[in-house]
């Protein structure tokens, strides 16, 4: 099971979002105003942001007349000093603007005997930048935004980013997943075009993705369609079928989409097994950490969740910081994110929840059905500590029922 690399000829829908772009363009290249020159499409892992992000750097904008187009991945700098990564952007940027003018990129920001500093970069790159936009628009597209180390985001809004979306012809279009980072430039921040990438709406693009990415299986695209809910990634790494797919299968499939929190040794961080036990979960927060995971360390139905929490919330003993903590690392996966429909509320990206637990089910069904009857004891405790939200409680209650009803006869492997 391999993830596919990037081709023009392997991209598939999402005409709305790069419409959207190819339109800014078109506008500012005819001299109309155009007021949010900032877009920022996010979403989940596997909805296909990276992928949007190259296709208009690498197909679409280099096909439109007077366009310069520069793709900045910000995970390529991850091992690097922030001081050294700037000027790296800032290189690529000026080299792509003088090609634009016909000039021969020769200039380099990091040339001996010495660095150039990041505020003369910062006045060269505008300089440049200023003649080749008398000719061209310039669209800097920003991979990987949000999951990037806040001091790198700090200097390249600094060096990059602020200096570059005040000028009128200028787009930037950046892209990322996990919380949103509080830019200080007003246009980044207060006056982007935020765009929710979504999953692949209808099983027809599902079925052409598979046509050109994975075509064995493209006679089955319903079937993984309404399995991956029309996640680009997903529809790649799913087993076919999933109903008999194999634990060994299973657990290749999740260690494709968790891809980004394993560690550089190959080991996975802590933040996996929490995942898991939380992918039940339609919403969490503090207060469903310490019972959901030990339901799922410890592969039993916790029933009376009064009694749990007087003992000090299991063996190991809970408080709000540990859980709090445990929040703070699912955050940091950028894989899970602040619920906007409910305040104090976490949810887990979409695209990972709906499979986590699908390979919960098959290969620990014993953990799987122990998490979701925990999660309907602790909702039908809350109707009672919390009587003012007892219809909140009693839906969620429904749905786990609904879910250990759906699969009564959970195959045991």
């Amino acid at each position: 099971m391999k993830i596919p690399s990037y081709s023009p000829d392997l991209f598939v829908n999402r005409e709305e979002a790069v419409n959207l772009v190819a339109e800014k363009v078109r506008r500012i290249w005819r001299g109309e105003p155009e007021r949010k020159r900032v877009v920022v499409f996010w979403g989940c892992r596997g909805a296909g942001k990276t992928w949007l992000l190259r296709h208009l750097a690498e197909k679409i904008l280099p096909e439109m007349p007077n366009v310069c187009a520069v793709y900045i991945n910000l995970q390529d700098f991850q091992d690097k000093s922030v001081e050294d990564a700037v000027l790296e952007i800032v290189g690529e940027i000026v080299e792509a603007l003088r090609r634009s003018l016909g000039q021969t990129p020769h200039f380099t920001l990091l040339s001996e005997p010495k660095p150039l500093p990041l505020d003369e970069a910062r006045r060269y790159l505008c300089e440049v930048a200023d003649v080749a936009l008398g000719r061209h628009v310039l669209v800097l597209l920003v991979d990987f935004v949000y999951e990037a180390a806040p001091d790198l985001l700090e200097v390249v809004e600094t060096h990059v980013l602020g200096p570059l979306v005040f000028k009128p012809r200028v787009v930037t279009v950046m892209a990322g997943r996990g919380q949103a980072y509080p830019w200080k430039t007003s246009q980044l921040r207060f006056e982007a075009e935020d765009v929710e990438l979504k999953p692949f709406d209808l099983p027809k693009y599902t079925r052409e993705q598979l046509e050109k990415q994975r075509p064995g299986v493209v006679s089955h695209a319903d079937d993984i369609h309404k399995a991956t809910q029309g996640y680009p990634l997903a529809n790649v790494v799913i087993p076919h079928p999933l109903e008999k797919a194999t634990p060994a299968e299973m657990r290749a499939m999740i260690d494709l989409l968790l891809e980004p929190i394993r560690r550089p040794d190959g080991t996975w961080p802590p933040e996996r097994e929490h995942l898991e036990a939380l992918c039940v979960l339609r919403n969490f927060d503090e207060e469903h950490i310490p019972v959901l995971l030990d339901a799922y360390r410890d592969k039993r139905v916790i029933s009376n969740i009064a009694a749990y929490h007087a003992a000090g919330g299991g063996p190991g003993g809970w408080t709000l910081a540990k859980a709090s903590e445990i929040l703070r690392g699912l955050i940091h996966t950028k894989l899970v994110r602040w619920n906007p429909d409910v305040m104090g509320w976490w949810i887990v990206d979409q695209a990972i929840r709906h499979l986590l637990e699908e390979y919960l089910r098959v290969v620990e069904p014993e953990r799987w059905r122990c998490c979701h009857q925990t999660a309907i004891n602790l909702y039908t405790d809350w109707q009672t500590r919390y009587p003012e939200e007892a219809d909140r409680w009693r839906e969620e209650v429904e749905y786990h029922k609904g879910r250990l009803g759906q699969h009564e006869n959970v195959r045991a492997l």
